[in-house]
């Protein structure tokens, strides 16, 4: 009988090198974590998107970090962090 394991029950696997380094199970979604897990993949996503669209990368990798820190002082009704989303030129509102 043929095993019927896929790249994903790998993935997902405690004890695989991949889940063990894997950031996104201790954190946010912010830059430094997707960079790091795309780079478990020898994948340097931060490098890779600056290569390919050098007039975006920068402001994506800017706005994650301001959206990461928005939801964070939302999130734990951080006053500091909301405040320095606002004074960096990002705008909450709710809609």
């Amino acid at each position: 009988m043929q095993s019927s394991v896929t790249c994903t029950d790998a993935l997902d696997d405690p004890g695989t090198p991949y889940t063990l380094s894997r950031k996104m199970n201790q954190g946010n979604a912010d830059p430094g974590t997707l960079g790091n897990d795309f780079g478990l993949f020898a994948m340097p996503l931060w490098a890779n998107l600056q290569a390919r669209y050098p007039a975006h990368a920068r402001g994506w990798n800017q706005r994650l970090s301001a959206l990461t820190m928005a939801r964070s002082g939302i999130v734990h009704d951080d006053g500091a962090k909301i405040a320095r989303v606002k004074s960096d030129g990002w705008p909450l509102t709710l809609r």
